[in-house]
């Protein structure tokens, strides 16, 4: 059996302006980049390191990773409802 769950984006935003605009002030990409590594905001010029934002962006996250979950467990019981109809 193959899941098939998109691929998800969670837009991580300032948690002081809520703009969702960062200047990566390294310049390697937001995946790239270790805890410790800062961003800017572009909008209000306050910098954070990756672990902050993530942190203050955490319900976003896991609202995300809540949704793949189910998506996952739907996909499972249609697939198992399907392979147990045949011992019907």
């Amino acid at each position: 059996m193959t899941l098939k769950i998109s691929d998800r984006t969670v837009r991580l935003i300032c948690p002081v302006c809520g703009s969702d605009n960062f200047n990566y002030l390294n310049g390697i990409s937001f995946d790239d980049m270790n805890d410790s590594d800062t961003v800017q905001c572009a909008m209000c010029k306050q910098t954070f390191t990756k672990e902050q934002i993530l942190e203050a962006n955490q319900d976003s996250i896991d609202a995300e990773i809540e949704a793949m979950q189910d998506e996952a467990i739907s996909q499972v019981v249609k697939e198992l409802n399907k392979a147990f109809k045949k011992f019907k």
